[in-house]
């Protein structure tokens, strides 16, 4: 499958038609006639509707202490004040369009959205707290869908598992070809950030093992009075002035 959101950021042409066989293996499956509740789609993550964002005894079942509107406005007839008694914050990103070409994640320069930054901060401060969260839209099917995949990206949950999980319990997310393709493109980036971590700490290790080497060199030094580099008579590692072997 070609490129549908330009030109493919760290992802090679086979790679790219790799990612999007296994993303439509698993998810971008028909919408069900019925979605009766949010969908946890990985760890302390849902992603649902705004019919189930206005279910506020729902949310609370489901131990949800934060809520993320992904839909471009605000939903009709949502009491704030209703999340606000049951400690559930309210959180709004305005995805503004859902079209093949909208950065939802990042730029074509790689730089990341103000959406998935947003969505992970809400992400991580119910983890942290013991809390949920839940991601919705209109129809929890594509903008809060794509974030809460990149989320569980960031946190390092492999594409395949997240995928997986959603089959099972959302299988009709992930309908639009340019967020799965950024989906493809934020794995790519994850990975190479982690490689470029791993080869600056090896390169550090081998900075730190020689940098100690003339350390160890130093406490094996001269004894200070036979000047021998291997004194016989004290058997001991010379450290001037204190050590003599006379």
């Amino acid at each position: 499958m070609a490129a549908v959101a330009g030109v493919p950021l760290g992802v090679s042409d086979e790679r790219l038609a790799e990612r999007f066989a296994l993303i439509r293996t698993l998810v971008a499956k028909d919408r069900p006639v019925e979605d009766p509740e949010p969908s946890l789609v990985g760890e302390h993550l849902f992603v649902g509707s705004r019919h189930h964002a206005g279910n506020v005894e729902q949310l609370k079942k489901l131990n949800i202490s934060a809520v993320l509107n992904c839909a471009p406005t605000g939903i009709r007839n949502l009491s704030l004040e209703e999340f606000e008694s049951a400690n559930i914050s309210y959180h709004v990103t305005n995805v503004r369009r859902d079209d093949a070409t909208y950065p939802l994640l990042h730029d074509r320069q790689g730089q990341r959205s103000h959406h998935l930054v947003q969505a992970l901060e809400v992400y991580e401060r119910a983890r942290a707290t013991g809390g949920r969260a839940m991601f919705f839209c209109v129809a929890g099917q594509n903008r809060s869908a794509t974030l809460a995949v990149a989320v569980l990206l960031l946190a390092q949950h492999p594409l395949n598992s997240i995928l997986t999980a959603c089959s099972e319990r959302r299988p009709f997310i992930l309908e639009n070809q340019g967020f799965q393709q950024q989906l493809i493109e934020l794995e790519a980036m994850i990975a190479k950030d982690s490689d470029s971590s791993d080869e600056s700490m090896s390169s550090q290790s081998v900075i730190d093992e020689v940098e100690l080497r003339p350390m160890k060199r130093l406490r094996s030094a001269f004894c200070c009075t036979c000047r021998s580099e291997s004194c016989r008579e004290c058997q001991a590692i010379a450290e001037p002035p204190t050590l003599s072997c006379a």
